[in-house]
């Protein structure tokens, strides 16, 4: 299995390697040191039930691997659109410079490895979906379960692919386009009812009484509360409240969180490789650290200065765990939606719940308004791509919103190659 696993990581990464042309990535054919499409299409390719126990086949293990490359990139591209990463004094790489300076294009090919990352994960995570219908007439141990296993998870990530996608590109550079996706160009309203419509389908997967009986192994209410979780930022997003409304409360509980865990035989978190001790193409924007208030923010946003002079985030290690989404997010969204009328409840409470989580010194005394909860979202959010959300939602502070409003690029050029 490990060979296997060797020679399909092998062969998904050359697929993306070679073209940041998404037909490249979907029609792509097999080289020929690389499995067969018939070798690809068997189900312990997806997964497999050993002493009891549901384990990951090569074609899911790539999967998680890539969403955590995929996410660490859209975090730091955006963050550079923002107010959340820098450039460095000194960049080798001048992909965050542009970004954050405005300067990016189609034919610049700044952010052609962001598409190629996220175009692999909408292209596998999909493509799963095709191989689990492939294998259905096999005869294989818990087919069944594996089967199920494999259409959650290609439903999950699909969703989140595409969601992904409409955060990050567009046609036209200042406001909602379309995007090129498998050769044809989709609104954004597409783009996020395709991951609405995948999100509804995993949640129907999780709940799959098979795929139950293996819980210590795919926990079922944790994965439907963690899609609820990713249906509630997208109507965030959209700012549709009261949709969002309407699924808190099927989210995430106390200590749940949907996180890309690295490990000593994994990859190293992206994030630290730009932003952790050795810093050296971008750093945290260095005014961050005169906004922190209290001992609580300056816990949540812990920075240093390393010797190139650039400003580091000290809390990553090379395999930090990557937080997609947390309990957290949802207490800081819920005191949202009460400020908005949605909900009922007491902001003050609920955004306490998650400073004292950090430091319960640091509580706040009198109840939030929007101008403190963008400040909070801004802190206890930081690089997760909620900022860009924010600042498409005009939430920022006036000065800092005039800066956004006043960009060309409000999302990223894809590949000019992708628009004809």
């Amino acid at each position: 299995m490990k060979k296997n696993i060797y020679i399909i990581f092998s062969l998904l990464i050359t697929l993306i390697s070679f073209s940041a042309c998404d037909s490249w990535v979907d029609d792509a054919k097999t080289p020929n040191d690389s499995l067969t499409w018939e070798e690809i299409n068997r189900p312990g390719m997806i997964a497999a039930v050993r002493n009891n126990k549901l384990v990951d086949g090569p074609l899911i293990n790539y999967i998680k691997t890539i969403v955590g490359d995929a996410s660490s990139s859209v975090f730091l591209n955006t963050g550079a659109m923002t107010d959340e990463i820098a450039s460095s004094e000194k960049p080798n790489v001048l992909l965050y410079k542009s970004l954050r300076n405005d300067n990016v294009s189609s034919n610049g090919g700044q952010t052609d490895g962001l598409w190629n990352n996220l175009q692999n994960l909408r292209a596998r995570s999909e493509e799963l979906l095709v191989i689990q219908n492939n294998v259905a007439k096999n005869d294989y141990p818990n087919l069944d379960v594996v089967r199920s296993y494999g259409r959650f998870t290609g439903n999950f990530y699909s969703g989140y692919a595409y969601y992904l996608l409409a955060q990050c590109f567009s046609s036209i550079s200042d406001k909602e386009g379309s995007v090129s996706v498998n050769g044809k160009m989709l609104s954004h309203s597409d783009l996020y009812q395709k991951a609405l419509d995948y999100y509804t389908t995993a949640i129907e997967e999780a709940n799959d009484e098979g795929l139950k009986k293996y819980s210590d192994f795919f926990k079922s209410g944790l994965a439907t509360r963690t899609v609820e979780a990713m249906i509630v930022k997208l109507y965030m997003h959209r700012e549709n409240y009261t949709e969002a409304a309407k699924h808190i409360d099927n989210a995430f509980r106390a200590g749940d969180s949907f996180t890309v865990v690295y490990n000593q035989n994994g990859s190293t978190n992206g994030l630290y490789s730009v932003i952790g001790i050795n810093a050296l193409n971008a750093q945290v924007d260095t005014v961050i650290p005169g906004e922190l208030r209290n001992a609580a923010e300056r816990k949540a946003i812990q920075t240093k200065m390393n010797k190139g002079k650039n400003l580091y985030l000290a809390s990553l290690d090379k395999y930090s765990p990557l937080i997609i989404t947390d309990y957290n997010e949802m207490q800081l969204i819920r005191a949202e939606l009460v400020l908005r009328y949605q909900l009922s409840g007491d902001a003050l409470s609920l955004v306490n719940s998650v400073i004292s989580s950090f430091d319960a010194s640091s509580i706040e005394k009198t109840a939030p308004d929007m101008v403190l909860l963008t400040h909070l979202r801004r802190v206890y959010l930081y690089l997760r791509g909620e900022r860009i959300a924010d600042a498409r939602r005009n939430l920022l502070p006036p000065a800092k919103q005039k800066v956004w409003d006043d960009r060309n690029n409000k999302w990223m050029p894809f590949p000019e190659n992708e628009k004809s």
